[in-house]
């Protein structure tokens, strides 16, 4: 009995190592992000970005396609930026966030600089929204 609670013992303390290691915040230009997003766009909005945490916790829904912008659709050249253009302009979202993958798509941002007016920049984070709605301010220094 003894050496069946160790052994759970111990797995939990390695657990709770590994979850406080991996607690980490979210960078300054997600955080920024997700409260822009809820501030410029209704909770029925149509949000398409390569950052889906902000989806999440901003509560906003995406087109099915185009839901996993990931490294390995990018690069292994499953998701271009052909069907990225082609999706955005099937579906029309409120607002597009390029953070990460979009940006090494220069025809997805080329797109967005015709279809888009309004663009906010946060640190690596470009917001790109249908209406004059406020964003909060950027807390990253440039």
């Amino acid at each position: 009995t003894a050496v069946v609670v160790l052994f759970v013992a111990a797995g939990i303390y390695q657990e709770q190592r590994r979850a406080h290691r991996n607690d980490v915040a979210d960078p300054p230009e997600v955080t920024w992000a997700i409260e822009a997003i809820e501030r410029a766009t209704g909770r029925d909005a149509l949000v398409v970005t390569d950052q889906p945490i902000v989806l999440f916790r901003a509560q906003r829904a995406t087109a099915g396609p185009i839901v996993d912008i990931s490294n390995t659709r990018v690069a292994g050249g499953t998701l271009t930026a052909a069907d990225v253009n082609a999706e955005i302009r099937r579906s029309r979202p409120d607002a597009v966030l390029v953070d990460r993958m979009l940006r090494v798509l220069p025809a997805v941002i080329a797109r967005l600089d015709l279809d888009y007016r309004r663009r906010v920049q946060c640190g690596s984070a470009t917001l790109y929204l249908t209406s004059r709605a406020a964003t909060p301010p950027c807390p990253v220094q440039s």
